[in-house]
């Protein structure tokens, strides 16, 4: 290869978005925060408020999600339609643990 042909290489190669740095940092941060939620007394405590209020907004969580998703699929707009079934599928899944949950 001559370096006429080198340099026609390195300037048609598109330049990579290196997202190694952002990848490490967010994966050092979701390390630290499951050691302290799950390796510590006082994260676990954590854990235990965080599940007594998903507990509490659930319903209500479920009846936004069923709501946004009755007026997405009403629109005539076929992106907005798709995103109603998924807040419909989502809240009917959020609904059908409930019901199984009552069950046992």
């Amino acid at each position: 290869m001559k370096n006429n042909d080198l340099q026609v290489l390195s300037s048609s190669a598109e330049p990579h978005d290196n997202g190694f740095l952002p990848g490490l940092v967010f994966g050092a941060f979701a390390g630290i925060a499951g050691m302290f939620l799950f390796g510590t007394k006082k994260g676990q405590k954590t854990v235990e408020q965080m599940k007594k209020t998903w507990r509490k907004m659930k319903p209500e969580v479920e009846e936004e999600l069923e709501k946004a998703g009755h007026k997405m699929e009403k629109t005539n707009r076929p992106v907005l339609q798709a995103l109603g079934e998924i807040a419909q599928y989502v809240a009917e899944k959020l609904d059908d643990g409930r019901g199984k949950k009552g069950k046992k």
